[in-house]
C-alpha cells in the first residue's frame, strides 16, 4: 500500500485534473485527450478511502428505518 505521502500526492494530482476544463489539448504536431472527468472522480474517491483506512477510519453509512410507531 502506498505511504500516506504518495497518496496525498497522488490527490493533488487528481484535484489538479478535476479543477482543469479542458478535456483535450492540441499542440504543433501533437494532441492530448484527457481522462473523462468521471474517471478522475472516481480515482479521488479511491485515494481517499486509502487515506481514511491509513487513518484508521473507515466510511461507514447509518440507515434509519421507523415504521411511525
Amino acid at each position: 500500500m502506498a505511504s500516506q505521502a504518495e497518496l496525498e500526492e497522488q490527490l493533488a494530482a487528481v484535484d489538479v485534473e478535476i479543477a482543469r476544463p479542458e478535456r483535450a489539448t492540441a499542440f504543433a504536431d501533437r494532441s492530448v485527450q484527457y481522462r473523462p472527468l468521471e474517471d478522475a472522480l472516481k480515482a479521488r474517491a479511491i485515494i481517499e478511502a486509502a487515506l481514511a483506512a491509513l487513518a484508521g477510519r473507515s466510511k461507514q453509512t447509518l440507515i434509519v428505518a421507523s415504521r411511525g410507531f
